[in-house]
């Protein structure tokens, strides 16, 4: 009688410690389970994020792109009566522009309506060139109506991204 109780009491305790471990085991499991969720939504995440990155630099200047002299020879301002010039001062190196920053411009001078329709073309499908505002015919101190060209201003943003940092 005493080994049957014993044995019927060795029986329970291993029942009891199964369930407990089979507990134990099953949030464990679920834990897992739920981390396993969340590394796939990041991945996920991080793929969309490094696809939208690549979007962007496609329609961004790279850094070092965006001197005065390289963006006159893109844009075919040489030999012509439009300046090219840079309204704002921006530091790339300062933290806050560690992956992206814009400069704003100007272009101005004296332009018949056919060279700023193309000038206006060539920026719209030149990377990183936003026009905010285009000013046709309008008062300009120094600059006068000659030979069918009259006086532009045409102002806008240049967005510029870091490679090193992106």
């Amino acid at each position: 009688m005493i080994r049957f109780s014993l044995g019927l009491s060795l029986a329970v305790l291993s029942i009891i410690i199964g369930v407990v471990q089979f507990f134990e085991n099953k949030d464990a499991l679920v834990s897992a389970h739920d981390s396993l969720r969340r590394t796939q939504r990041q991945v996920a995440e991080m793929g969309q994020f490094n696809q939208r990155v690549e979007q962007i630099k496609r329609v961004v200047l790279p850094q070092g792109e965006d001197q005065k002299s390289k963006i006159e020879r893109q844009l075919g301002l040489s030999g012509t009566a439009l300046e090219f010039k840079f309204l704002s001062n921006v530091k790339p190196n300062d933290p806050a522009n560690q992956f992206f920053y814009r400069h704003e411009y100007e272009v101005s001078g004296i332009a018949s309506f056919f060279e700023t329709i193309k000038l206006l073309n060539l920026m719209e499908t030149s990377p990183g060139f936003i026009i905010n505002s285009i000013c046709f015919r309008c008062n300009i101190p120094g600059k006068t109506e000659k030979d069918n060209k009259y006086p532009v201003r045409i102002r806008g943003y240049i967005y510029v991204f870091n490679p090193a940092q992106v």
